[in-house]
């Protein structure tokens, strides 16, 4: 009972230890020097940073990036080009409490701020809103299948990612009726 309670108290601490990860300040014109623009998104108790990197295509498609729990999107730009060159834009999304965005990290805010990128996302008119990719790594995945529950994806890639937190809890010998963020990727 005692390590349930535990384990219950502990949880989003296990789940997000990121939350302790702060980034240094960054300006704008750098990021700009880098084909980088940055876009604060409001989100309750807080807001979400993200990094908008245009392919030079007039239009096209999109893929939104979830990184996993122990990073940030500081470390994810070089990496990710390669959508870029495959003429794709991209957009980084920041965790709520990660990096330099605010907040508590949660599937509520975290499915909030997957949304308020989403929805600037589309509202770019150089991205084809039918074409929107959602790509996530580890915990990413749990945050990009919740987008995909509010929002229609084009496809959804998913690598080193789970079936849900509860299954993961399971698998672990921990209550997985205990979890309250349960990212269920499978039933999405």
């Amino acid at each position: 009972m005692a390590t349930g309670m535990v384990l219950t108290a502990l949880q989003r601490s296990i789940l997000f230890p990121g939350t302790g990860m702060r980034a240094p300040e960054i300006s704008d014109a750098l990021l700009a020097q880098h084909g980088i623009q940055r876009w604060w998104l409001p989100i309750e108790g807080g807001r979400v940073e993200a990094w908008y990197m245009p392919t030079t295509a007039v239009t096209a498609p999109a893929v939104i990036f979830a990184h996993g729990n122990g990073e940030l999107i500081d470390m994810w730009p070089e990496a990710m080009r390669r959508f870029n060159d495959l003429g794709f834009h991209l957009l980084l999304v920041e965790y709520p409490g990660y990096g330099r965005s605010t907040g508590e990290p949660g599937l509520e805010t975290v499915t909030q701020g997957f949304v308020a990128a989403y929805d600037r996302l589309v509202t770019q008119a150089a991205v084809e809103a039918d074409n929107i990719v959602g790509f996530g790594r580890s915990l990413g995945g749990g945050a990009i299948t919740a987008l995909a529950r509010e929002r229609n994806l084009a496809a959804l890639l998913l690598a080193s990612t789970f079936t849900s937190v509860a299954d993961m809890a399971k698998r672990m010998l921990l209550p997985g009726f205990l979890v309250n963020d349960k990212f269920d990727n499978l039933a999405v």
